[in-house]
């Protein structure tokens, strides 16, 4: 049972999270503009992905669904990894896709709870409860074309759009959550994969060799606003 701070704090890094989630979750093709009962429709902000092939995602989608038994509903489709993230926009980027070639050894993967701190297991994190993601290990230098594909958008980040904050890099987030972690978040909250992720994380090293990440996509979102003629009235 969680203690009622602990509990509020948590709810609250979820509910960011889950904002993050939603907006990583539009479709290549749709409009990234969406509908507001205000005059702002979204705010500034710049998400760059790494994107797993069609086939590594096949195969995590099987060991979740077909060897784990987890619901298809509750695992995620467009898998992918969070390489950068800004709450503001950062003049010179624009929309991309493009074909990159990334591999890690699933050697170097482990399970996670999609939550600060959800490296390591706690007791307050019931992993069947929570969003569960596949975090890639420093250790063994998998990150390093992660970390080079990130590199990438260092620049970008003027003191204009800094302010008083530090510059991101391969640890820190100049934006959102402060620590840099690569993953994949996998599955859904109410996933029933237990209360221990080592087993399921060991045989999913055993099953599947490595992931692939095949395309960099880079969305870039302009806050808009609609003219508000109230004070000519």
């Amino acid at each position: 049972m969680m203690s009622g701070r602990i509990g509020e704090k948590l709810r609250a890094a979820l509910s960011r999270r889950q904002d993050d989630e939603n907006e990583q979750s539009v479709p290549l093709g749709a409009s990234l503009a969406s509908p507001s009962t205000s005059t702002f429709r979204h705010r500034d902000s710049v998400w760059a992905m790494l994107m797993l092939s069609d086939r590594s995602e096949g195969e995590l989608r099987s060991f979740f669904g077909d060897t784990l038994k987890i619901r298809r509903n509750k695992i995620i489709r467009r898998m992918h990894l969070t390489v950068y993230h800004s709450r503001r926009y950062l003049a010179g980027l624009q929309d991309i896709e493009e074909s990159c070639d990334i591999e890690v050894s699933s050697s170097e993967l482990r399970l996670m709870v999609m939550a600060p701190g959800g490296e390591n297991p706690r007791p307050e994190f019931d992993p069947n409860g929570l969003p569960v993601g596949l975090r890639v290990r420093r250790a063994g230098g998998a990150t390093k074309p992660i970390e080079e594909v990130r590199a990438r958008f260092y620049r970008f980040e003027t003191p204009e759009v800094l302010g008083v904050r530090e510059p991101s890099n391969r640890m820190r987030n100049a934006f959102g959550a402060r620590h840099f972690q690569p993953h994949i978040t996998v599955v859904r909250p109410g996933n029933g994969i237990g209360a221990d992720l080592t087993s399921p994380g060991r045989l999913l090293r055993q099953e599947i060799d490595r992931l692939r990440f095949d395309r960099l996509v880079v969305r870039v979102r302009r806050a808009e606003y609609e003219p508000d003629d109230s004070s000519a009235r």
